[in-house]
């Protein structure tokens, strides 16, 4: 599984809906890793899952890979 964050756009913060994380808890292969900031959620998931995810809040949410910087 790869680590992604999800976020809500800017744009859409007053119109999403308040179970959008409900909806992303019920996707197989998708696992919430942080959700202290109500904005934002860190997850780890497959590639099929994160795209039902795009299915189910791309319209609201932002849906990025996490990119580790490693220093020398």
């Amino acid at each position: 599984m790869d680590a992604y964050i999800i976020a809500v756009k800017r744009e859409k913060r007053a119109s999403t809906p308040p179970t959008w994380l409900d909806e992303l808890k019920a996707i197989d292969n998708l696992t919430l890793r942080g959700e202290a900031n109500p904005l934002r959620v860190h997850v780890e998931a497959t590639p099929e899952a994160i795209e039902e995810a795009r299915r189910r809040i791309g319209d609201f949410c932002l849906i990025e890979p996490v990119i580790l910087h490693h220093t020398c």
